[in-house]
């Protein structure tokens, strides 16, 4: 069984502007249930999957009901 989205819980911008980082909740099968999976969203992805579809598909039919957050770039050592 190929993993299948439950929920977005958090959109936030990405530092490549055309795409979203969307923090996921993820049913891998057999009753593995991942959260928090971090996935960059791009909709004009020409190589996009199944799951990707499903992420595009859940953004269009939830929005409003999320709001992107800014991008913040991780601290450089």
């Amino acid at each position: 069984m190929a993993m299948q989205l439950v929920t977005i819980t958090r959109v936030c911008a990405d530092s490549d502007p055309s795409a979203l980082l969307c923090y996921c909740t993820v049913d891998h099968g057999g009753g593995e249930i991942e959260e928090n999976m971090s996935y960059a969203y791009r909709a004009d992805d020409p190589y996009m999957g199944r799951f990707g579809r499903s992420v595009g598909e859940w953004l269009v039919d939830h929005e409003g009901d999320y709001e992107i957050e800014p991008f913040v770039p991780e601290p450089t050592p």
